[in-house]
């Protein structure tokens, strides 16, 4: 669904006039709404641009970053699960629990020089390393994301500290993964709703009211979908 999902201006009829909060895009030589970017690699801009995924080969924007953040959590949990099976393999070959083990474990090519390791334990200990770095980045990434995501930012207004979307971490949820966002854990292909279309997006100087109004008709849109 990362891929699936269009997250582009491509089929949007942008306005002609320049609006409040918007920047002309020399490159695509169109109007492009707040929090949208030109990506060089999509050759378009991209709504509410988070970043370009190398692993997708797409842009993470408005539409794809549910299925971004859950395959990150996802992806954390297979990892957390084959990092744990691995230690206990390799814990038990070396011998059980002990500092040789934890040593032979984290530096495995020092342990094989010596002569302390086999070819094959070698390889097998320094497989389970790699998995030990990969949950490290995978989870980095996961809470590094979820972070923005509790704070309605995007890598951009992250590293600028641009915080004038924050709605409150509720409202904030629901602007990432839809109305239904407590479900979309569990759920992750279940219909939620987000209450922007992209074009426009509440400040953190709205009111009770324009918060109301503006997942009302969110919601409405996505009926007439």
């Amino acid at each position: 669904m990362v891929i699936l999902k269009d997250t582009t201006t491509r089929k949007i009829i942008l306005p002609s006039l320049l609006k409040p909060g918007w920047h002309f895009c020399y490159v695509c030589e169109a109007n492009s709404p707040p929090r949208s970017f030109h990506c060089d690699k999509c050759k378009t801009c991209i709504l509410k641009r988070d970043h370009h995924c190398a692993f997708a080969g797409r842009c993470i924007g408005l539409k794809n970053f549910r299925y971004f953040l859950l395959f990150l959590f996802y992806l954390s949990l297979g990892a957390m699960y084959a990092m744990l099976f691995n230690m206990y393999f390799i814990w038990d070959v070396l011998g059980g629990f002990s500092f040789f083990s934890v040593g032979a474990h984290f530096v495995p090519f020092i342990f094989w020089i010596l002569g302390y390791l086999s070819f094959r334990v070698f390889i097998c200990t320094l497989m389970s390393l790699l998995s030990i770095i990969g949950v490290l980045c995978v989870t980095y990434f996961f809470f590094f994301h979820l972070n923005q995501m509790l704070h309605n930012q995007t890598t951009y207004e992250h590293i600028e500290n641009i915080r004038d979307y924050d709605l409150g971490w509720k409202n904030n949820l629901v602007e990432s993964l839809g109305q239904q966002w407590h479900m979309v854990w569990f759920l992750p292909f279940v219909e939620s709703p987000l209450p922007s279309d992209g074009l426009s997006f509440l400040s953190n100087n709205s009111t009770a009211s324009d918060l109301l109004n503006y997942n009302v008709a969110g919601s409405i849109r996505h009926r007439h979908l």
